[in-house]
Formats: C-alpha cells, structure tokens, sequence
C-alpha cells in the first residue's frame, strides 16, 4: 500500500496533468466549434447554390421548349415561303409566255383608271366630243383589260404569292430573332449554370477538408476528455484513500490518548484507596472520565 507521501505527490503530479488536460481541452474544443461553424456556412452557402442551380435548371427547361417551338416556327415559315417560291416561279414562266416577255401594266391600275375617268364623266359635265373621247379611253382601257384577262389574273396570283413570301419571310425572320435572343439568353443562363455547379464542387472539396479538420480536434477532444475522466476519477480515489488514512490515524491517536488516561486513572484510584493526596494532573484525569 502508498505511503501518504505517496498519495499526496501522486495527487500533485495528477493535478498538474487535470491542468495541462484542461488546456487542451479548450483548445480543441474551440478549433472543433470553430471548424463546425465553417462547416455550417458551407452548408448553408452549397444548399442555396443547389436551389439556384435548380431554379436555373427549371429555367432552362422552359426555355428550350419554347426555343424548340421558335426554331420549329421559324423553319416552319422557311418551308411554306420556299414552296411559294417554287410556286411563283412557274407561275412567273406561265405569265412569261403569254405576254412573250412583254412587262404589262398593273391590272388594279387598270381598273383604277376605268373608275376614276366614269366618275370623271358622271361629275364634271364634259362636253360631248369630250365625254365621246373619255369613253373611247375607257373603251380602249376595258378592251385591253378583257384581251390580257388570263394575264393579269397569274399577275394577281403572282403579287398575292409574292406579299404571302413576304409576310412569311418577315414571320422567320421575328421568329429567327427570337430564337437568336433565346439562345444567347440561354448560353449565358448555362455559364450561370455550370460556374454555380463548379462553385458547389468547390465548396464541396473544401468542406471535406473542414470535415477532417473539425473530425481531427474532435478526436483529440474526446480522449483528453477521456484521460481527464480517467486522472480525475483517481484523484477523487486518492482523496478518499488520504481522508481514509487521516481519520485512521486520528482514531489510532484518540485510542492511544484514552489507553494512557485509563492507565492514568488507575494510578489515581489507588492513591484515592490509599488516602493519598491528589494532584492536579490527577483532578483533571478523574475530570476527563467523567466527561468521557
């Protein structure tokens, strides 16, 4: 068994250690919080660049559809122009023929001067040789209307398929800008897109590293805690040993005191038997018994 001096340098060695531990302690367990609270905005920081990410994602979803639909359209208008194109130039070889290659007038401007010379006649009073004039004007204008009919009617066909292709090729050509605008929208959406997901890997990489970082001080948190536990566990049990070997030793005191003072006291009864005189040492021992 330890002698007391033992135990109490045992004591003294263990709670400069309990010192020492509690230091590290504290510093690990301020670098593990640190390290937690890094990780935390890390978190938080990847979190809302993934709901970004999915937002652009959805984003994009939608735009590709409709950017399908503008494309689809814009080639759409592109086909049906090409195939009046087509058209036209038949119809264009059919008018060539007929007039044999001679360019006639509009109809419509035709027609338009037949109006307005009637009207001409029914509101300006001409004369008679006038009047008999205008209307050989217009019976000139109708007669050359009639002879080149079949003419004018492709003409019409044609300036009708001609306004179609350019009501077409405006249509592809808002169409195109559409998509155009769309698509460099989306180039920078997709660039917002991967340089978030790039970001994400990123902070993703560093995470791991504050991981191993926070995981390291943690360890080394728990076992000091675990040998302070430990250390501290034995001081507790030295201190009862100690306190154990002090109350022994004041109970081996106390019984050694009252073996002297009843040795004691059996001196002083025989002086009391024989009639002799008591001292005051003596008064005090009979004084202690009868207190005890």
């Amino acid at each position: 068994m330890a002698s007391d001096k033992e135990l109490f340098n045992r004591e003294s060695g263990l709670r400069k250690e309990l010192f020492e531990l509690e230091k590290h302690i504290e510093n690990s367990s301020k670098l593990k919080e640190a390290e937690f609270s890094k990780l935390k905005e890390i978190n938080k920081e990847v979190k809302k660049l993934i709901e970004e990410v999915k937002g652009i994602k959805s984003e994009n979803d939608k735009n590709s559809l409709n950017f399908f639909e503008l494309k689809g359209e814009r080639d759409k208008c592109d086909r049906e122009a090409r195939k009046l194109i087509e058209e036209i130039k038949k119809l264009r070889k059919q008018y060539n023929t007929l007039s044999g290659g001679e360019e006639l007038t509009n109809p419509e401007n035709i027609l338009k001067a037949i109006e307005d010379l009637e009207l001409k006649i029914e509101t300006e009073g001409y004369d008679f040789e006038k009047e008999k004039a205008v209307m050989e004007k217009i019976k000139l204008l109708k007669s050359q209307y009639e002879g080149n009919k079949e003419l004018f009617k492709l003409y019409s066909e044609i300036r009708s398929m001609s306004k179609n292709i350019d009501e077409l090729q405006k249509k592809a050509d808002e169409f195109h800008k559409k998509f155009i605008e769309m698509r460099e929208k989306n180039n920078v959406e997709y660039e917002r897109f991967f340089s978030s997901v790039k970001k994400i890997n990123s902070l993703r990489k560093e995470s791991n590293k504050i991981f191993k970082e926070y995981k390291k001080h943690k360890t080394n948190y728990t076992a000091n805690l675990g040998i302070y536990n430990i250390k501290k566990r034995e001081i507790n049990l030295i201190e009862k040993n100690i306190k154990g070997a002090k109350a022994k030793k004041i109970e081996i005191k106390l019984k050694n005191q009252k073996d002297i003072i009843a040795k004691k006291a059996i001196k002083v009864e025989e002086k009391l038997k024989k009639g002799l005189k008591l001292t005051n040492e003596d008064l005090l021992i009979l004084r202690g018994l009868d207190n005890a």
